[in-house]
């Protein structure tokens, strides 16, 4: 008897939500007496809960697409933080110094049977072998390489806005801009440069991340820059990684190392530095044309500099640098790009050995380029609500009620001695029929 009482409450109760439910299809089909509107409730109800599914199902799809809309726009920013220049002699051995010691390194390799045969490329290689204080003798000097500089139409002063930087491929240059001072101070941006080779990057960057503009002794060269910022998604929308300016977000020796030097992280000089670390765990030494830094032991012997081209080149066929060298180097999302326009003009009057350099910015045009999700959370969320209560009439309180009736029949199911609470009480005297009154004598 109690579980016949139980089914029977567990009955009414499912009944009673359902004629109650918010949603429009299920309350019809239990209220309605007539089978003919009955099944026309039921056949409108299953078609709208199929279309729902599918264009629900169709949401979700789109989303897992993880397709984005590229905002371009430009703005004006008259706040201008100025690029780092770098300005470098292509002549490697460009001082009475340097050009001596070329001389001696080719003499210690005619006394080596197993030396480098190209003469230049042993005196390079050879060079990078000594400290950093004797190779910056090689080079030229500051006052030598910039002999005079001006910063918005102003005489500034060169020990202050320059500072030595040392590259294994032009081995002394000096970044104008630069973001630390020659003894490793942080410096600020300036905000709103001579023969030989000028980078124009961002600052605080590696200045061979930027393509090099070439100078011409006796000419004036013009080079005019736009600024470009790129701001990408991080994965799974594209596959670039978040927060790569954390050193400690990643753990990788070589991620970690490009952090611990004085310039910005990016993808491309990781690899560099990755690929030189193969060539010396291979090679046990580095080739300058490969190495942005001065890490390691530079190839001295033939064997050796045979060692290193013949690794890079089956690197490149077989694909192995990406492989090896992107798991360990993130991508960055956010970049600043120069786009520059070169013109060049003969000066007359200049000396033999003297060239001329303007850097501008075109304008203070910005060129903005961001992307966006095409369908976040959100907007997956309030498409499926939209969709739902389109065809269905549902919305979040239909759930909670689907919730409440569960939460009604546990009660019913788990009561002992079928004890019926008030509001059962209520039920069950509603479900009692009523008594004949001509039983009891009344008319």
């Amino acid at each position: 008897m109690e579980h016949y009482q139980s089914k029977s409450k567990i009955k009414s109760s499912v009944k009673e939500a359902l004629s109650k439910s918010t949603s429009h299809g299920i309350p019809n089909i239990v209220s309605t007496d007539k089978w003919s509107i009955r099944l026309i409730w039921i056949v409108s109800t299953l078609l709208s809960t199929a279309l729902c599914g599918l264009l629900i199902a169709q949401n979700f799809l789109n989303y897992y697409e993880y397709e984005v809309t590229t905002k371009i726009r430009e703005k004006y920013d008259y706040v201008v933080e100025f690029p780092s220049v770098t300005v470098c002699n292509f002549g490697r051995f460009s001082s009475e110094y340097g050009y001596n010691f070329s001389k001696f390194a080719d003499k210690i390799r005619l006394l080596s049977n197993d030396s480098i045969r190209s003469d230049s490329n042993f005196a390079i290689q050879y060079a990078l072998s000594q400290n950093l204080t004797e190779i910056r003798k090689f080079g030229d000097s500051l006052s030598k390489l910039v002999k005079f500089y001006k910063f918005e139409s102003r005489p500034k002063n060169l020990s202050l806005d320059f500072t030595n930087f040392f590259s294994p491929y032009f081995t002394n240059c000096y970044i104008f801009n630069p973001p630390f001072y020659e003894d490793g101070t942080p410096r600020k941006p300036t905000m709103t440069a001579s023969s030989g080779v000028v980078f124009v990057h961002e600052f605080g960057s590696h200045p061979l991340t930027a393509a090099p503009i070439f100078v011409l002794p006796q000419k004036s060269t013009y080079i005019g820059i736009k600024r470009r910022h790129s701001t990408q998604l991080p994965k799974p929308y594209s596959s670039c990684d978040e927060a790569t300016d954390d050193p400690n977000k990643y753990d990788s020796e070589i991620y970690k190392a490009i952090h611990n030097t004085s310039f910005k992280y990016s993808q491309s000089l990781c690899i560099d530095l990755c690929f030189q670390k193969l060539a010396i765990e291979n090679c046990s030494c580095f080739y300058y044309v490969y190495a942005l830094f001065p890490e390691g032991r530079p190839c001295l012997k033939e064997s050796e500099f045979k060692c290193v081209s013949n690794f890079y080149a089956c690197l490149m066929e077989t694909d192995y640098l990406n492989k090896v060298c992107l798991a360990k180097c993130p991508l960055e999302c956010s970049s600043t790009e120069y786009i520059k326009s070169v013109s060049t003009y003969s000066l007359l009057d200049a000396d033999l050995d003297e060239a001329d350099i303007t850097v501008f910015l075109e304008d203070y045009v910005v060129t903005e380029i961001e992307e966006a999700a095409v369908m976040d959370v959100a907007v997956l969320l309030s498409n499926i609500g939209g969709i739902a209560g389109l065809f269905l009439g549902v919305s979040f309180l239909s759930f909670i009620e689907i919730l409440a009736c569960l939460a009604e029949i546990t009660i019913i199911f788990f009561r002992k001695g079928g004890k019926i609470g008030d509001y059962q009480n209520s039920d069950s005297n509603s479900e009692k029929p009523e008594e004949d009154d001509s039983k009891n004598g009344n008319i």
